[in-house]
């Protein structure tokens, strides 16, 4: 299966970083130290609509942006 790749708002094509919410297990701290995931914070109102960060540049990568990049071949 082949990682679908999405486009930053800063023209970046990657896979994004994926943003986990809620309480943090000591495995996820290492997860995201190592640059896996996002923590995105305990609270279920700070989620927001983005895919995941940018693991080039860090830009929070919106939902919409699922619309629009496309499967590379």
């Amino acid at each position: 299966m082949t990682a679908r790749l999405i486009d930053c708002p800063n023209g970046h094509r990657v896979k994004p970083i994926p943003v986990l919410y809620g309480f943090p297990s000591p495995e996820m701290f290492d997860d995201e130290r190592a640059g896996r995931i996002r923590l995105g914070g305990c609270d279920p109102t700070d989620m927001d609509d983005r895919v995941g960060d940018c693991p080039t540049c860090g830009a929070a990568i919106p939902l919409a942006a699922l619309t629009t990049s496309r499967t590379p071949s």
